[in-house]
């Protein structure tokens, strides 16, 4: 054998789902909670800082969530789902303090949260958010009352000596003949005169310079003749053939329709008298829209907006959208998402668009609510843009992201680009062409890299992630499978996906699930240096997540509890909460830390009734006092504590408030009530009770720590850390920091759990070439040590498995009452509970909790207890077991014998029998019992913990052990086929993995390598 060595340069490569033989140097099998940097290594991602308490119960269950980024205002937020009677609600809190902010609804506003998550979209765009819901069918208002032919204009051209006029009205005929002496004046005047004595009910008329004016509440018929050839007197209704034909004058608001060319409808418009007085005579005629069709959107049905009003203060309300001002349902049609669903909004190039089914329809150009033409005679640049994706699939859009060459469409099944030639959409010269057809998640939005775009696609099973990469109006894009290298690893759960362009990744999470799944790239402008994947687990259920600068912001859900929570993700944050003493500050590796509500020494912990005492007909009041009499320490202050009574005596004690101080302990006392002899003894906590500001979840792992100071040099206390012990009392749940009194460092306690920082590390291989990518998987390696380079790190853990060993182990067989079940040191010997497992009938099971540190206790076991009745030989049972092998029955406490006294007749169900093998009923009133006799394993868990050899070396009394860098020897001796390496990590203290080196003997097996 050859002795050789070989280096790992990083592990920057993240997850990869390959065979280890495939495998890239820095590649990994897991990387849990860990954060790939190219400046740093391979870094324990940064705790989560609690910022606030959003809600308790399931108020936020399956909620829509938003964040808001205004400058320096911002915001999260929240949409419910509307509950089975009323609607859903609109919740906002201020992202840099946690405060709720107040919110009001515009009037009818709420009426349009009827969905789900998955049927709103936010858009934030300036100080507004516009909020779309796809179970609205957008509808216009209802078009005016307008009554046809009830106007009537008499246009007099000419007039002469002796000139007939003839006009017929609703059938009825007036004549006048015109003397030497009239003017146009004299000639309109004697024609009101006659119309007007006509008696036409609800007829009126008015008499202009040119013009005879004829208004009706009905339609009626008109025609006018006059002069030698008929036209020196005409009549229009309605509509005119040019603009030449509309009088001087007229009243303030007539609407006449001006046909231009007679055989196409397109150039038709509508014009209206703008008086200069505002009521009738001289004025000028303004384009407008046709009296008879709708003037613009029922903002009901619209999407609506969130709007900042004021500090920490927001209003949901309806649009003010703009109404069409001109034209008609044919020159100025109305936008194509009215009578259909919009499923999702975007802002580009100043313009506000909407996506319904195959169509986006995008606003004017700076006039984001207006939807309609200024004109109906002419096209301009600014006007809305109303295109549909032609294409012979079905196509419903559901998102559109911009990007320098256009609008990237998503639809389901395909992709589709909107642009225009000179790169300004306008109405003339945008198009829309399909790029692409790739299955796409229409639930989850695509996101904005800054040089790419990202989408998902779903299975039945798992999620692939796709980059597209757009190059150019007359190429289609490039487009790459960059979640194949983790196959199958992301769930098919996804429900949010986000994305960072200046951190360069893209991160995704569900609400179902504690895990986010990040992909990072880092590139020299040529080429990504760095390309991983990672995920991090988290302390509840993700709600949401978002990126805002270096702020990594999460919601997340700890048993009935919503917390809103931030992580740095900068190597330099804000706070000052583990600092070396050379003043460097470093994010803690702590979830929900936040320092002590409030803290408590010597402070009373429990109260035990010794007598209840008689004759009590109310609750008597307790007081508790220090011991008197003793001159050392305090005498303590603060506790108090409530009885309550059960036939005359007190019968329990509610610890409201422990107090402090209590340095000689405490005493119980009562009085009233009505009775007497109750006595109590108080216990005293023998240390600093720490108070959260949350609720406790018990599944994660405590952990306290000392902050320092960045500024005094006073580190005495600085990083002091604990995995302490929590109880509760009235004022909320603490941890216990035993023989210790914090009261005097109480701003500096921070509280939070811990989490795991978990690296399975590849099965290691020779390699054959330079660049370290041919693997010699047929060689004999054995692998004597690893040398593992970190930088700013702590305490670093390693955990190796080897094949066929096991640690430590406890066999029991389960019966039909025992739920604990224990063990000496000499079975197993642990040094963390997580290490300790349990396999029921060959399933790893996690259905257990601890009673101490020697015995678990099972949370239920598979057994039924049943009363005869004397009539029935049958009985069930409801629990699953495959093998009936497992089952057992007690008849009266006795065990009985399959095949002897009972048969099984099904699945989950026996038969008792007598001798001869009929069916036999047992006694009335006897106890039978069916349970399972489980196989139980109680075992070390098969990684167990390497001792490192780290280089002597020295550190500052009074400052935090972090070594800028140091070297951990890992002693492993084995085959590299027989053994499993993890690096881990669960203290608050940061790491930072660099790279590796290995040391072993090697053989070719006989065969030289060419």
């Amino acid at each position: 054998m050859t002795t050789v060595t070989q280096r790992v340069d990083n592990y920057l490569g993240g997850v990869s789902r390959q065979s280890d033989d495939k495998k890239r140097p820095g590649q990994v099998r897991e990387c849990l909670n860990g954060y790939p940097d190219p400046t740093f290594g391979l870094t324990k991602r940064p705790g989560l800082k609690w910022v606030s308490n959003l809600g308790t119960g399931t108020t936020y269950d399956s909620s829509k969530w938003f964040y808001i980024s205004r400058g320096t205002d911002k915001f999260i937020g929240c949409i419910t789902p509307k509950p089975s009677s009323g609607n859903g609600t609109v919740a906002v809190w201020n992202a840099t303090t946690g405060a709720a902010c107040s919110m009001t609804y515009g009037t009818g506003a709420q009426a349009y949260l009827t969905g789900a998550r998955d049927n709103y979209n936010i858009l934030n765009l300036q100080d507004t958010s516009i909020i779309s819901n796809n179970l609205i069918t957008a509808a216009v208002q209802s078009a005016p009352s307008f009554t046809a032919k009830s106007q009537a204009t008499l246009k007099l051209s000419g007039t002469s000596i002796s000139t007939a006029y003839t006009v017929v009205v609703a059938g009825q005929t007036v004549n006048h003949t015109s003397n030497s002496t009239d003017k146009y004046s004299d000639v309109l005047g004697d024609l009101k005169t006659a119309i007007d004595a006509l008696s036409i009910s609800n007829l009126t008329t008015t008499v202009y310079k040119s013009t005879l004016q004829l208004s009706n509440t009905a339609a009626f018929t008109i025609t006018a003749t006059g002069g030698e050839d008929g036209d020196n007197l005409k009549v229009f209704q309605d509509q005119v053939n040019s603009s030449a034909d509309l009088p001087h004058e007229t009243f303030n608001g007539h609407i006449v329709k001006v046909m231009n060319t007679g055989s196409v409808i397109y150039d038709d418009y509508w014009r209206k008298f703008i008086a200069d007085n505002g009521t009738s005579g001289t004025g000028h005629w303004s384009e407008t829209i046709d009296p008879s069709v709708s003037v613009g959107f029922d903002d009901t049905t619209m999407p609506h907006e969130l709007v900042l009003t004021g500090t920490n203060a927001f209003t949901f309300r309806k649009v003010t959208w703009t109404n069409r001002l001109v034209g008609d349902d044919v020159t100025n049609p109305q936008p194509s998402f009215i009578g259909n669903k919009i499923q999702s909004s975007v802002y580009d190039n100043r313009r506000l668009g909407f996506l319904s089914d195959d169509n986006i329809t995008l606003s004017q150009s700076g006039e984001r609510f207006n939807f309609f033409h200024d004109s109906a005679q002419q096209v301009s640049d600014s006007d809305p843009i109303d295109l549909k994706a032609s294409t012979i699939r079905p196509v419903a859009l559901s998102a559109a992201i911009p990007t320098t060459q256009g609008l990237v469409l998503f639809s389901k099944n395909q992709q589709f680009l909107m642009t225009s030639e000179s790169g300004v959409l306008t109405p003339a010269t945008t198009t829309i062409r399909s790029i692409a057809n790739y299955e796409t998640d229409d639930k989850v939005h695509p996101v904005d890299t800054g040089t790419h775009l990202n989408f998902l696609s779903k299975t039945p099973s798992y999620t692939r992630v796709f980059a597209m990469i757009t190059r150019g109006q007359d190429e289609n894009p490039q487009v790459l499978d960059v979640g194949r290298i983790v196959n199958e690893w992301i769930p098919t759960t996804i429900d949010t996906l986000i994305a960072s362009a200046e951190n360069e990744f893209i991160a995704m999470s569900d609400q179902t699930s504690r895990y986010i799944y990040f992909f990072r790239t880092y590139s020299d402008g040529e080429k990504n240096l760095m390309e991983a994947w990672f995920n991090w687990q988290v302390c509840g259920t993700v709600q949401s997540i978002a990126v805002d600068e270096d702020d990594m912001l999460v919601v997340t859900k700890q048993g009935s509890q919503f917390t809103f929570s931030k992580a740095s993700l900068s190597q330099s944050p804000d706070d000052a909460i583990i600092v070396s003493n050379k003043g460097q500050k470093i994010n803690p590796c702590i979830d929900l830390y936040a320092t002590a509500n409030s803290s408590a020494y010597k402070s009373v912990e429990s109260i035990t009734i010794t007598a209840g005492g008689s004759g009590y007909s109310s609750a008597p009041t307790v007081t508790i006092a220090g011991t008197t009499g003793v001159t050392a320490g305090t005498p303590g202050s603060g506790a108090a504590a409530t009885a309550t009574i059960s036939g005359g005596a007190v019968n329990s004690i509610t610890l409201n408030n422990g107090g402090s101080g209590f340095s000689n302990g405490a005493v119980i006392s009562f009085s009233g009530g009505g009775g007497s002899g109750a006595t109590a003894t108080a216990s005293v906590y023998d240390g600093t009770k720490c108070y959260l500001r949350h609720d406790d979840d018990t599944s994660l792992t405590p952990v306290l720590i000392i902050k320092g100071s960045a500024t005094t040099g006073q580190l005495v206390e600085s990083g002091f850390t604990i995995t302490p012990d929590r109880a509760s009392d009235g004022l909320g749940t603490y941890f216990k920091v035993p023989r210790k009194d914090l009261t005097s460092v109480a701003g500096d306690i921070i509280l939070g759990y811990k989490y795991d920082y978990d690296i399975k590390i590849p099965k290691t291989y020779y390699k054959l070439d330079e660049n370290n990518t041919q693997s010699d998987y047929s060689a004999r390696l054995t692998i004597a040590r690893m040398k593992f380079a970190v930088g700013l790190s702590g305490v670093l853990g390693f955990k190796l498995k080897s094949t066929g060993i096991r640690q430590g182990k406890k066999v029991y067989t389960g019966d039909d009452s025992t739920t604990d079940f224990s063990w000496i040191e000499d079975d197993i010997a642990y040094v963390d509970r997580d290490q300790i497992k349990l396999k029921i009938n060959n399933f790893e099971s996690t259905s257990f909790t601890f009673v101490n540190d020697t015995t678990i206790r099972l949370n239920s076991i598979p057994s039924v207890t049943q009363t005869a009745n004397g009539s029935t030989s049958t009985f069930d049972w409801s629990f699953d077991r495959d093998n009936l092998s497992l089952i057992k029955v007690k008849k009266g406490g006795v065990l009985q014998t399959e095949g002897t006294d009972f048969q099984f007749t099904g699945e989950k169900s026996i038969i008792f029998i007598d001798g001869n093998g009929a069916p036999t009923n047992p006694t009335n009133g006897t106890e039978i019992k069916i349970y399972s006799a489980d196989d139980i394993l109680i075992y070390l868990d098969e990684w167990y913990d390497l001792n490192p050899t780290p280089m002597a070396d020295t550190y500052l009394a009074n400052d935090v052990t972090l070594s800028e860098q140091s070297v951990f020897n890992i002693p492993i001796h084995q085959r590299s086929d027989n053994f499993e390496l993890r690096i881990f990590n669960d203290t608050p203290f940061p790491v930072a993995l660099n790279s590796m080196m290995w040391e072993g003997n090697y053989s070719p097996r006989f065969y030289r390598r060419m």
